[in-house]
């Protein structure tokens, strides 16, 4: 009997040392997978930190652009030649950011700023010459939070004279910033001076 024992114990201790070594084996495999989930992770987390940063520029620079906006300040006046066209335009313009952006209303140079006029029968991007900016309240070309612009558009130089019961549009576009739309109508009667709320 001792002799057949034997066998048995050496079986069972060979099978005892094999679930070891697959104990081993199944602890290097498990080793392997959390050193390259580790290196798999530090590679996204910096990539996201580095977009991260890209990002904060990103909206930082649009807060700035959207500090950055022209309200109108009251109605638009309009000049007219009775009975036949309106020939200019004046109205007033504020800086609405409190965080300090100001607003480019430069017509001259790289960062001046556009004038936009559309109606029924025509669209077009006004010459420096047509419009000027004056300070109210302030000075210089940047519109300040606390200053006041009057700005005049001449409108004698449009290929269709706007006439009466008429809607346009005109559009300050300034190079950073958001856009001012002002869409008016003119009376069915004009006059020398209309207010046009």
């Amino acid at each position: 009997m001792p002799s057949t024992l034997q066998p048995s114990r050496s079986l069972a201790s060979l099978l005892r040392e094999r679930r070891g070594a697959s104990a081993i084996e199944t602890a290097i495999v498990l080793i392997a997978f959390i050193v390259v989930a580790s290196v798999f992770g530090f590679v996204m987390l910096s990539t996201g930190v580095f977009s991260a940063g890209e990002n904060k520029e990103v909206v930082l620079s649009g807060l700035d652009s959207a500090n950055a906006n022209i309200l109108l300040r009251g109605s638009v006046t309009a000049f007219g030649t009775p009975p036949n066209t309106v020939d200019k335009l004046v109205f007033y313009v504020t800086n609405s950011g409190d965080s300090g952006a100001a607003v480019n209303l430069s017509n001259s140079g790289d960062s001046e700023m556009s004038v936009r006029y559309s109606d029924d029968s025509q669209a077009l991007e006004l010459p420096t010459s047509a419009w000027s900016a004056k300070w109210v309240i302030g000075s210089g070309n940047l519109l300040e939070p606390g200053e006041r612009v009057e700005i005049t558009v001449t409108l004698t130089g449009l290929a269709t004279p706007l006439g009466s019961s008429s809607t346009f549009n005109i559009r300050l576009q300034p190079v950073q910033g958001s856009t001012l739309l002002i869409q008016r109508n003119t009376p069915a009667q004009l006059k020398v001076i209309m207010d046009l709320r």
